[in-house]
């Protein structure tokens, strides 16, 4: 690095600490990517990320702020603060690099005119849809629900077909990550 020059970091905390966030995520998360650890806390963590899959960055972060927390009678504040923005920098560049930065959205579509959706979706966006059988609790009425995946960029194009055919359905969206399979990244 001697062709960037040197960083003179020792009085401008905030860039310090995302020097540190970065390094430190970047160098856990090639660690723990290929099975290792480093022998401290992160043990607890691949532990719960085992029998849990809990995200190993999100782990680090909750057991580092408690143990900063505890930090609180003995160092100032500021510095508190400034390492909290490292470790929480760090966790999200650990769950990164373990998990990549492919990820897509399933869709999880509630309607009245769900085979309609689904239709619209195959037929516009070829893409497979899953027509999973519902009771509604409150209304104790049948309903289908569609189940969908779709890459990033095609996620406001599904919002679209969804809210064009009913403005009124239920739309839950959550992040999937290492998706397999017909349309997506091979094996």
């Amino acid at each position: 690095l001697g062709w960037m020059g040197t960083f003179q970091t020792e009085h401008d905390f905030i860039l310090s600490s995302l020097y540190a966030g970065v390094t430190l995520g970047a160098g856990l998360g090639i660690v723990f990517r290929f099975g290792g650890t480093t022998g401290g806390s992160d043990i607890i963590a691949r532990i719960l990320n085992r029998k849990f899959g809990w995200s190993m960055g999100r782990i680090l972060l909750v057991i580092d702020i408690v143990i900063i927390g505890a930090s609180l009678l003995y160092i100032p504040k500021e510095k508190i603060l400034y390492t909290l923005v490292a470790v929480f920098i760090a966790s999200k560049i650990i769950d990164f690099i373990q998990e990549g930065a492919y990820s897509a959205r399933a869709f999880m579509i509630i309607s009245d005119h769900t085979m309609d959706i689904a239709d619209i979706i195959i037929r516009d966006m070829d893409r497979g849809v899953t027509i999973i059988p519902a009771v509604g609790a409150f209304s104790k009425q049948a309903k289908h629900v569609a189940y969908c995946v779709v890459p990033r960029q095609e996620i406001r194009r599904l919002h679209q077909i969804v809210k064009s055919v009913d403005p009124r359905a239920f739309i839950i969206i959550q992040d999937v990550h290492d998706v397999h399979g017909e349309g997506f990244k091979e094996e």
